[in-house]
């Protein structure tokens, strides 16, 4: 079981316990490069980003302006064919898909592992509080 977390997004709160998350635009043609380099700034894409690690989502959150701050825990199977997991904390993987060095640096910074297109509700809990400090 791969383990990931996530800060969600204001417009995520309300249903992702029951629908899951979905990328923001399931049909775009932005890449993963251009996802991560340019984050939540950039077009809508077919990514979800996630944290591989606990603190690096902890780290991300604090620098978040994003009010309230909800850290969800994802459990996905690698095997299962019906998610396309891109992880970025492999070098290789890395190397193939972020060639600008900001976004290389932001996807290293935040142990970055993208989702394409949607995560399903059985596969999310929210963090605990206590974990969150």
């Amino acid at each position: 079981m791969l383990v990931l977390y996530r800060l969600l997004r204001p417009e995520e709160e309300e249903n992702f316990m029951t629908d899951g998350l979905s990328a923001k635009d399931i049909n775009s043609t932005v890449s993963v490069n251009d996802h991560v380099t340019n984050g939540s700034r950039g077009p809508p894409s077919k990514y979800i980003s996630c944290s591989k690690s606990e603190e690096a989502i902890m780290d991300f959150a604090s620098k978040s302006i994003t009010q309230p701050q909800t850290i969800v825990k994802i459990q996905i199977d690698p095997d299962d064919p019906s998610i396309e997991i891109i992880d970025l904390t492999d070098r290789w993987t890395l190397d193939k898909h972020v060639y600008v060095e900001s976004g290389r640096n932001f996807a290293r910074k935040f142990d970055e592992v993208l989702i394409k297109g949607h995560i399903p509700p059985e596969c999310i809990s929210v963090l605990p509080i206590e974990d969150l400090f």
